[in-house]
C-alpha cells in the first residue's frame, strides 16, 4: 500500500539531483511533475515542501518545490497509481518500466520506489 508523504513542522530543504538530459528538458519545460527514484534514505528524507534543484551537465539547473512524495513497495505499484503522463509525456507504463529499469538495478527497486510530485519554480529574478 502507498504511503504519503505530508507537511511536517520542520524547515524545508534543498535537495541537488542530477537527471539525464531528455529528462531534464522535460521538467524545464513543466510537462514532467512526478519525478521517480528509488527509496535510499536520502530520498526518502524528501518531504513535501522540500525544494529540488535539478541538474545536467547540457543545460542550466531547473528548480522545483516538491508538492507530494509517496512511497511504492516497487515501480509496478507506482505505475499502477500514477499517471504515466506525469512521469514521461507520451510514453506507455510499459515503456517507463523498461527505462526505471535500465537505471535502476533489482536491489536498489527492493528499496521501494518514490513518486515526488513537483511544481517548477520560476527561475530567481523572474517572478513567471
Amino acid at each position: 500500500m502507498p504511503t504519503t508523504g505530508t507537511a511536517a513542522d520542520r524547515r524545508s530543504a534543498q535537495q541537488t539531483l542530477h537527471l539525464r538530459p531528455e529528462y531534464h528538458a522535460l521538467v524545464a519545460a513543466g510537462v514532467k511533475t512526478i519525478e521517480v527514484r528509488t527509496a535510499s534514505p536520502a530520498k526518502a528524507a524528501i518531504r513535501p515542501g522540500d525544494t529540488i534543484t535539478f541538474h545536467t551537465e547540457e543545460a542550466a539547473p531547473a528548480t522545483c518545490r516538491v508538492v507530494r512524495i509517496t512511497r511504492y513497495p516497487d515501480f509496478v505499484a507506482l505505475l499502477d497509481h500514477e499517471q504515466a503522463a506525469a512521469i514521461n509525456p507520451g510514453t506507455t507504463p510499459h515503456g517507463i518500466l523498461t527505462a526505471l529499469r535500465a537505471i535502476y538495478p533489482p536491489e536498489k527497486e527492493t528499496r521501494g520506489a518514490l513518486a515526488i510530485e513537483i511544481q517548477l519554480l520560476p527561475p530567481i529574478g523572474r517572478p513567471w
